[in-house]
């Protein structure tokens, strides 16, 4: 299927696999926000998550990057691109697609 053209597809969201993970690897081509809204539950307890985002994917679905950092912020994340801390501002700052790694809710402690 050409890129940007609609296709529907069966899905899930991952809370109701009611498993209980520590890392999570997004990589979903423009649906990022989507999957971490079917996944409230699951990152309550998660520790750490690589997400790969795609800001001009997410503007062809209505949506923003800035979205997935307010998703996120009730678990306290930490943000990391290239082995360094990075802040929302510059992650929202970003045009092309990107990979960035996430503590969430304290990660070991």
């Amino acid at each position: 299927v050409p890129v940007g053209t609609p296709y529907l597809v069966s899905t899930i969201a991952l809370d109701d696999l009611n498993v209980e993970v520590d890392f999570l690897k997004v990589d979903i081509e423009g649906a990022e926000l989507l999957v971490l809204r079917g996944a409230e539950r699951t990152l309550s307890t998660l520790k750490y998550m690589t997400l790969e985002i795609h800001p001009r994917l997410m503007a062809r679905l209505g949506q923003a990057v800035s979205e997935i950092f307010e998703l996120l912020q009730p678990y306290n994340p930490i943000y990391f691109m290239d082995d360094k801390l990075i802040t929302v501002e510059q992650l929202c700052k970003i045009e092309d697609h990107f990979e960035i790694n996430i503590i969430l809710n304290g990660g070991a402690n």
